[in-house]
């Protein structure tokens, strides 16, 4: 699990943060940020290319394979699911192509599924601040409990079991031109220290400007 990776000593775990796209951010494997006030957490980064980037590496994940076959089954999962939706996309708004980007994305690498661990609150309880995803559609799948609070009213999310959320980032906004509109939300925990969570990120392959707030007001 998540939990007993994050136990291993500092540098092993180092040796699972990759750098694929080479522009000094990890996107793959161990990542670590530390915010001000809030947004401490340490995440993981799996694409199903992890297993090849370990055994490059020759880094020995044994210990860990079971947990890795896991994470691969979901994201697989978590394709297929958006792969569907962007096919139910198509049928009611026409133009866009949903379901061939979404496909071409699995083949560039583009989605992403992170594993979350925030570790420190802020005193006020909100562990990231409000904020619109850069993906296509974002696919919030597990959490330890009750804390992602979504739209202007910023309403608690109450997952049902079996039932995933899904909601469209950045991406989505640009391409349809506000047909579909990024969902701005938060996190907060007021009664633990040691939140996590798991989403899907869903890219596809078109640029968000730097003014996207701006632009789309």
């Amino acid at each position: 699990s998540l939990k007993e990776f994050l136990r291993e000593k500092k540098e092993y775990k180092d040796g699972w943060t990759f750098d694929v796209a080479g522009n000094n951010d990890p996107d793959d494997g161990y990542i670590r940020r530390n915010g001000n006030g809030y947004d401490h957490k340490s995440f993981f980064h799996f694409r199903p290319r992890l297993f090849g980037l370990l055994t490059e590496r020759e880094i020995n994940f044994s210990q860990h394979r079971d947990w890795l076959i896991s994470c691969n089954k979901l994201f697989m999962a978590c394709f297929g699911a958006i792969s569907s939706f962007a096919e139910h996309l198509d049928r009611h708004i026409e133009g866009y192509n949903f379901s061939d980007r979404v496909i071409r994305s699995m083949d560039m690498n583009l989605h992403v599924m992170r594993l979350l661990y925030y570790d420190i609150g802020s005193a006020n309880g909100l562990i990231a601040k409000p904020h619109t995803d850069r993906d296509f559609f974002t696919l919030h799948i597990a959490e330890s409990s009750p804390g992602l609070r979504i739209g202007a009213h910023k309403a608690l999310y109450e997952k049902t079991d079996g039932h995933v959320l899904i909601f469209p980032g950045k991406k989505a906004h640009v391409l349809t031109g506000g047909t579909l509109k990024a969902l701005e939300h938060d996190v907060i925990d007021e009664n633990s220290r040691n939140r996590w969570s798991i989403v899907f990120f869903s890219h596809i392959d078109i640029e968000v400007p730097e003014n996207f707030s701006d632009i789309y007001k």
